[in-house]
């Protein structure tokens, strides 16, 4: 009986790890996209550079705290997140 117990977790280990890897990747494949992964997926099939700006962190690091809801709003956010 002892003896088999070595070649049991030798082929155990490998079928656990294997089974773990494999689930994360159907799970990742399968949920665990996000929205800028979906976004890129739309993109057309010769794209070669996809960008994105984060207007919200540019919002918070420029302390323009009013949303840019108004016109005037979106200027200074523009003007100031566009300096030359």
């Amino acid at each position: 009986m002892r003896a088999r117990l070595p070649l049991v977790g030798a082929l155990a280990v490998p079928l656990v790890l294997a089974l773990g890897v494999g689930g994360m990747v159907l799970w990742r494949a399968t949920h665990g996209s996000t929205a800028f992964a979906g976004a890129v997926a739309l993109a057309p099939a010769g794209t070669a550079r996809v960008g994105w700006t984060d207007w919200a962190g540019v919002r918070q690091q420029l302390g323009l705290t009013d949303g840019g809801a108004s016109p005037a709003a979106l200027d200074r956010l523009l003007d100031e997140a566009y300096d030359p």
